[in-house]
């Protein structure tokens, strides 16, 4: 597989369960094989208000990595830093739980070190802030 492989991020449509109201974000972003060539992904539309319940997964990492959360209210507006996922060696796993405005993405920077090398994966849900019609 060739590096810095970006895969197809999933954002469903806000599905209705009871009273809940989510949107499946799976994955939000991805890669394979990231280098040290840093990652923005793509602006992905969500209801503003939403509460993104996500996880970053590593299923490798030489060196290092840090990736973080943006949102903004509409394309070409300011964005903002929503959330830092904290990650380690020893940590395969990072969560964050953040309120967005109307877009998000993510931005995943790794270090520069020979042989730097990263795959991993942001998913989750985003939990929509109106209630579903009756």
């Amino acid at each position: 597989m060739p590096k810095n492989k970006v895969l197809t991020p999933v954002v469903c449509k806000p599905i209705v369960k009871g009273q809940q109201c989510f949107q499946m974000l799976d994955p939000l972003a991805a890669m394979v094989e990231q280098d040290a060539t840093p990652f923005v992904g793509p602006w992905h539309a969500v209801q503003p208000g939403s509460v993104l319940q996500l996880t970053l997964t590593l299923s490798a990492l030489t060196g290092t990595l840090a990736v973080h959360l943006e949102t903004a209210r509409t394309k070409g507006a300011p964005s903002r830093v929503l959330g830092v996922f904290q990650t380690s060696y020893a940590q395969a796993t990072a969560e964050l739980m953040v309120v967005t405005d109307a877009l998000v993405r993510v931005v995943a920077t790794p270090g520069t070190a020979p042989g730097q090398l990263a795959s991993w994966n942001v998913s989750g849900k985003g939990f929509v802030p109106f209630a579903p019609a009756t």
